[in-house]
């Protein structure tokens, strides 16, 4: 694959096409029976789908595509904001654009996930399983060579070890990051480039190479906040001139400028010593320069300060070592630690279970999660975790629509909370009842969900009839 082209478009050479264009003008008939149609997938597909431009430091821009794997996480290409300096994201057929933070990268692989500030998105389906065979027939949709909202059809033509999908559906500049579809709709995989040279030399990286960090980064964004238990010092009075600083160190984090972050949040901490935003600042700017230990001190003198505050537990685990470092081993100790300290902190027995289970570690993360419904005050997110694990990674949903039933029993009645969380659970549930074949239950949840989320029952909506 040396002679791969990366497809990000120079938008110097592409802005007079930024046009919109009906979805309808890219579809093509499909002539082989599948369970959706072409209209179909591609009217599913596009409202998850993002036009990513970026700029790196000599103001040149480029254009790349994404799509989204969670409400606000779109998942892409690596080299499509690999030197970026600024990072915007717009939906398909939108204006609106949204400031995007890195959530994680692998550069091996070649992908990236991205939060999009205040996103709320339908996430498209991750296919499960590798089940791609030469001749399937599959879909591409992207933004190529500026013309936004385009969709393509092929079929699979090579599988090329585990890295890399070869299909004949179309892959030009500015496509890096679309999602590449199955017949169902589901992705099973991420357009990455073409032999520019040859004939229908495109290729994919397989949806195997993104689940892992998918589920790593799970738990990373969009997870309701779970109380302390140590409280932290007032920062009234230095608050203000700290916070100040936090900011301008965020931002030039969000640039890569690390050395300038770094002075930053020290700046702020000399103002208030324990000012958690920035200690947390600090770690983040010292992961980005790649001084790895720096950032792991930064988190173990929190935990040797702060021994009854999850926080730094998490943050090193799953934030740092798990998620940027891939040392999960080491990542599941700093959780097991956590635990034992803080025998009530829900959020860490899920991060455990997370870790626990993409290393295939089943009974081990069900053990773990079972431990946290007795242990914890607020056991309704490790029962829906518990309902996840069942229902997706063991595949026996009768016994995860108990596990369901019981999180929504014991939600937290917070009335900040309550509309969201109810809104998850009972969607959980719904396609909990699909998965068994009793539809009934499932439209009868639906119902519900009219009343309580629309997003929630759009999302159980579309599994009913699709």
């Amino acid at each position: 694959m040396r002679h791969l082209a990366f497809l990000v478009k120079p938008l110097r050479f592409a802005s007079s096409l930024f046009v919109c264009l009906t979805l309808t003008s890219f579809i093509a008939a499909q002539t082989k029976r599948t369970e959706l149609t072409a209209r179909q997938i591609a009217q599913r597909t596009f409202p998850s789908v993002v036009v990513l431009v970026t700029e790196d430091r000599s103001g040149d821009a480029y254009l790349g595509s994404g799509f989204f794997v969670d409400d606000d996480v779109v998942a892409t290409n690596y080299h499509v904001i690999k030197g970026a300096t600024k990072i915007v994201a717009r939906r398909v057929g939108q204006k609106h654009v949204y400031k995007v933070s890195i959530l994680s990268t692998d550069e091996e692989k070649d992908l990236a996930l991205l939060k999009l500030e205040g996103a709320l998105a339908r996430p498209l389906t991750l296919a499960k399983s590798n089940r791609i065979a030469v001749g399937d027939v599959v879909y591409v949709a992207g933004n190529p060579e500026g013309l936004e909202g385009t969709f393509s059809q092929g079929i699979v033509s090579a599988l090329r070890g585990r890295d890399y999908v070869q299909i004949t559906a179309p892959i030009s500049h500015g496509s890096s990051g679309g999602p590449v579809l199955n017949s169902r709709g589901e992705v099973i995989g991420v357009a990455v480039g073409a032999i520019e040279q040859g004939q229908n030399l495109n290729f994919a990286i397989p949806i195997s190479q993104l689940l892992p960090q998918v589920t790593r980064a799970r738990l990373l964004v969009g997870r309701r906040p779970f109380p302390t238990n140590s409280p932290r010092k007032s920062v009234t009075g230095a608050k203000g001139e700290a916070a100040t600083y936090v900011d301008e160190g965020s931002d030039l984090v969000s640039q890569h400028r690390y050395d300038e972050a770094v002075e930053a949040f020290k700046k702020a901490l000399r103002l208030k010593d324990d000012y958690a935003p920035a200690i947390y600042g600090l770690a983040d700017a010292y992961a980005g320069l790649k001084k790895y230990q720096e950032a792991i001190d930064v988190y173990n003198d929190l935990i040797r300060t702060h021994p009854q505050d999850y926080e730094p537990y998490d943050k090193l685990a799953f934030g740092l070592l798990a998620l940027t470092l891939n040392r999960d081993d080491e990542a599941i100790d700093v959780l097991q630690r956590g635990i034992k300290a803080i025998p009530k902190a829900t959020a860490l027995y899920i991060t455990l279970a997370v870790l626990l289970e993409s290393q295939g570690r089943m009974p081990e993360a069900e053990t773990i999660l079972k431990t946290a419904v007795q242990r914890c005050d607020d056991p309704a997110m490790a029962y829906l975790a518990l309902g996840d694990l069942y229902c997706d990674r063991l595949s026996q949903c009768k016994e995860a629509i108990g596990f369901y039933e019981s999180a929504i029993a014991k939600v937290d009645r917070n009335p900040e909370t309550l509309a969201y969380s109810l809104g998850e659970f009972h969607c959980a549930l719904g396609k909990a009842y699909l998965r068994v074949g009793d539809r009934s239950s499932a439209i009868k949840e639906y119902r519900l969900l009219k009343s309580l989320s629309k997003y929630f029952a759009d999302q159980l909506f579309n599994e009913i009839y699709k």
